[in-house]
């Protein structure tokens, strides 16, 4: 297990990419698992458990549906199972990571006077998730840095897009 966290982390750290990661089934099902729960958790923060709950499977739904396209879209639709397998593992690190950040900036609320500490850190670690899936894309799909980086960023606005569409409440 502390392989698999080790391997998970280089990816974060940008140090290996998902060439790097088995194309186990088993380990797929288990970083989609972590992935998934985590989710959950950091969704459960500010919502019902309801629509925690159609939140995470809607980021399921549009995290799959990318990377199958885009994978498809460049021929290579072998990487599939790496590729989701690097891109939720180092996502469930992000949301665990996410986790107490969510709950400070619930805690100190959206006022004039509220340190403005725990938004900036929130911040840093969307924008150190958009690197890491855009240096995950890099290397499935042979493309370079900034076009990994272009489809990361895609994804995140499609992903706030369509989220705040079919849970207003988050706008």
């Amino acid at each position: 297990m502390a392989a698999l966290l080790k391997l998970f982390l280089d990816i974060a750290l940008l140090r290996r990419g998902p060439q790097d990661v088995p194309a186990s089934p088993v380990l797929c099902g288990l970083a989609l698992l972590a992935y998934a729960a985590l989710g959950f958790l950091l969704f459960a923060v500010g919502a019902s458990p309801l629509i925690a709950a159609g939140q995470t499977v809607l980021d399921l739904v549009l995290l799959t549906g990318v990377v199958r396209t885009l994978l498809a879209a460049h021929g290579h639709r072998a990487r599939f199972r790496q590729t989701f397998t690097a891109l939720t593992g180092t996502g469930a690190l992000f949301a665990l990571a996410g986790l107490p950040l969510t709950l400070w900036l619930l805690e100190t609320g959206p006022t004039p006077d509220a340190p403005a500490l725990p938004s900036t850190l929130y911040l840093m670690l969307v924008l150190w998730s958009v690197v890491v899936m855009g240096h995950v894309l890099r290397h499935a799909l042979g493309v370079s840095r900034g076009v990994g980086l272009a489809y990361a960023f895609g994804y995140l606005v499609v992903s706030v897009v369509v989220m705040t569409a079919l849970f207003p409440q988050l706008g």
